[in-house]
């Protein structure tokens, strides 16, 4: 089955909202499913379950006259004023309420995986940009494991990690902003008696990427920006002199921060040959932690990252992002 294009899934949520309807079982993303496939609107009202009907006291048939009532559907064709979809992921609460404030009337969206994001909108320049945001806890692996996942239900057109990091760099003080040009993936290598033998995989950010973020970083004033590399791995690192670290600056000392999930989410996302950068607010200096400064830190850091990822999108260009401006 093919997937819906960009702006289906979220024409079908505005016509719940405007109903008073809420979502169940999923039944926006089947009905746009259905109605790309080539299915007219009484046909795509019959995949909606009996729980949807019931929970929102509403029959099939006024259903078929909503479905009807939504602008592209009998074409399948993107609604003319969105540009693009962007999945970010975030790995913890902050991070994702952070992100979650910044949308245009967010809606809950399933994937069939179960992963549950919230769905709304950015006005960016030219265009208005779609975009879901899901918590999916830290680890590159499951930052891969989504990006795969994504890549089938929501095909989007960008993926961004937005969340904290630690510090590498004295330079940059905690809630600076660090954007990827590059992530180095620390961990690849081989342990010898004779000490760490790096393997290096670094993974570059698409050049569209990094010109947008390095304009947006010129006339950030909220914290200091930069675009610079990352380094990710496995590891959470409690001190600035432990084993990780001095394998960081030994072979990746261009790294000004490090985290958990940049690693996994640009492997996943290169291989499914799609866009993606992260956008990494300094929670610390990995030396200065302690509950109540990681408390107020973090905050503050996951909302310095979502602000300058909001800017971004609201720079942006089609070009700068969408895949199908690439094959205009």
């Amino acid at each position: 089955m093919k997937s819906p294009p960009n702006g289906l899934i979220r024409a079908v949520l505005n016509s719940w909202k405007s109903m008073g309807w809420v979502d169940v079982d999923n039944a926006a993303l089947a009905v746009a499913k259905a109605l790309h496939d080539g299915s007219d609107s009484t046909a795509a009202s019959r995949v909606v379950s009996g729980a949807f009907l019931e929970r929102n006291g509403t029959s099939r048939s006024t259903v078929d006259k909503a479905i009807s009532g939504i602008p592209g559907t009998q074409t399948g064709e993107l609604l003319p004023d969105v540009g693009g979809r962007i999945v970010v992921l975030t790995a913890i609460p902050s991070e994702y309420q952070a992100m979650v404030r910044l949308l245009e009337s967010p809606q809950r969206l399933q994937t069939g995986t179960g992963t549950r994001y919230a769905m709304g909108t950015i006005q960016g320049r030219d265009c208005l940009w779609e975009v879901a945001v899901a918590e999916i806890g830290p680890g590159n692996i499951g930052a891969a494991a989504e990006v795969a996942s994504a890549t089938t239900e929501l095909r989007p057109d960008l993926f961004l990690f937005v969340g904290i990091a630690g510090g590498l760099k004295g330079d940059l003080p905690p809630r600076s902003v660090v954007v990827s040009s590059v992530v180095h993936y620390y961990e690849q290598g081989r342990s010898e008696e004779s000490g760490w033998l790096a393997r290096p995989l670094s993974m570059p950010t698409r050049h569209r990427l990094t010109q947008l973020a390095t304009d947006v970083a010129r006339e950030w004033k909220e914290s200091a920006a930069v675009v610079k590399p990352i380094a990710a791995g496995e590891a959470l690192i409690g001190a600035s002199n432990s084993d990780t670290v001095r394998i960081i600056q030994t072979h990746y000392n261009d790294a000004v921060a490090v985290d958990m999930e940049s690693a996994g989410l640009y492997l996943a996302a290169h291989r499914a040959e799609t866009p993606v950068l992260a956008v990494r607010g300094i929670s610390d200096q990995l030396d200065d932690k302690s509950p109540e400064t990681d408390a107020r830190n973090q905050m503050f850091a996951a909302r310095n990252a979502a602000s300058f990822a909001e800017t971004l999108l609201r720079s942006a260009v089609r070009a700068d992002i969408s895949r199908r401006s690439d094959e205009a």
